[in-house]
Formats: structure tokens, C-alpha cells, sequence
């Protein structure tokens, strides 16, 4: 289900009249890409469970939270080895989000991204 998140995500930006530029839509995608395969690999979402991707936006500002069914603990980042296969996912969000972390209601993770809003034509 990673990849219908992803063309879900892009699909919700690319028709938004938000004017989300290219840059911060790629990068919106490759975070959701990131935080739902965390959610299928660590918690719950992941053994017969669901994810679900949530999108708040306003002029300049843009909002991702991905839903998942739970873990025993939150989502931490982890110090990755040059030769790890895994490790990399919320290190990525925490370097790319200007804020993220665990929702404030229900399991998973949020992350915010910021763009200067193009001005208003009058």
C-alpha cells in the first residue's frame, strides 16, 4: 500500500489550488513514502493492519500525518551504518520536515513542511 499512499499524496498536492511547489511535493512524497513503510514494517499496519495518510494544508503550509495501528514503543531515529539496509526513514524526516513527530491523537507520525506562498493576484 506504500505506493497508492504515494500517488495518493501526489495527486492531492498536484490538484490542490495551494500552488505546492514541485520541490516541496517531492519531498512531501518521499516522507509519506518513508513514514508508511515504517508504519508496515514496525507497528501493527504491518500484520494485517492499515495505515491511513492525512493532509491539512493552508497557503504555505503543509501538514502529513500517517495513521498505523500501534507499536509497543514511539518512533526514534536510529544511528544507521554505512552498510545498513534499513535504518534511514524518520533520520530522512527529521533532516527533511521543519517539524515531525508522534501524533498528537491515535498512533503514528506527523511531519510539516513550510514554502513561501506565491502572492495573491488582484
Amino acid at each position: 500500500m506504500v505506493p497508492e499512499a504515494r500517488r495518493w499524496l501526489e495527486l492531492m498536492l498536484g490538484a490542490s489550488r495551494l500552488s505546492v511547489p514541485d520541490d516541496t511535493q517531492a519531498t512531501a512524497v518521499l516522507l509519506c513514502s518513508e513514514a508508511a513503510t515504517n508504519a508496515v514494517v514496525h507497528t501493527a499496519s504491518g500484520r494485517q493492519g492499515t495505515f491511513t495518510v492525512h493532509i491539512r494544508a493552508i497557503p504555505g503550509h503543509l501538514t502529513v500525518e500517517v495513521e498505523d495501528d500501534g507499536a509497543a514503543t514511539n518512533p526514534v531515529p536510529v544511528q544507521a551504518g554505512a552498510l545498513d539496509e534499513h535504518g534511514r526513514g524518520l533520520a530522512l524526516i527529521a533532516s527533511f520536515a521543519d517539524t515531525w513527530g508522534p501524533r498528537a491523537l491515535g498512533c503514528g507520525i506527523y511531519y510539516t513542511l513550510s514554502w513561501r506562498p506565491a502572492p495573491l493576484d488582484m
